[in-house]
């Protein structure tokens, strides 16, 4: 369900989730920094946006794998896909308590000081923490 866009997110429906995706395939490309999360890094290459909805308090672990010249980092937000909604981001993973409500994890590719995205290969795994 969805494309991994911000008018179609990929729906996360159940937990544990694992989705293996290439940014340089993305159609996304909308969010370039992370405010929310004081994150001055340029992340504006290409990304993918899911949809996560929670109805009770959950404590989730998000992980991203990538290698060699990729750089995906993984970044939750709440309300709406916007990065001033950035509650946390990490280049590996970050665990995080939430609430019950809408989330959003946008998976986006790195840019260097060199202005080539590090777009390619990654794996995103959300698992809830006990």
């Amino acid at each position: 369900e969805g494309v991994g866009t911000s008018t179609a997110p990929f729906v996360i429906k159940n937990l544990p989730f694992s989705d293996l995706r290439n940014t340089t395939v993305s159609l996304s490309r909308i969010i370039d920094e992370y405010p929310g999360c004081a994150a001055p890094q340029n992340e504006s290459g290409r990304e993918y946006i899911y949809k996560f909805e929670l109805s009770e308090a959950t404590k989730i672990k998000a992980m991203v794998f990538d290698q060699g010249d990729v750089d995906i980092d993984v970044h939750l937000l709440n309300m709406s896909i916007d990065g001033n909604n950035c509650l946390a981001r990490a280049h590996n993973d970050f665990e995080y308590e939430l609430e019950p409500g809408t989330y959003y994890f946008v998976l986006d590719s790195y840019v260097p000081q060199s202005g080539t995205a590090l777009e390619g290969e990654y794996l995103f795994v959300l698992t809830e923490v006990p």
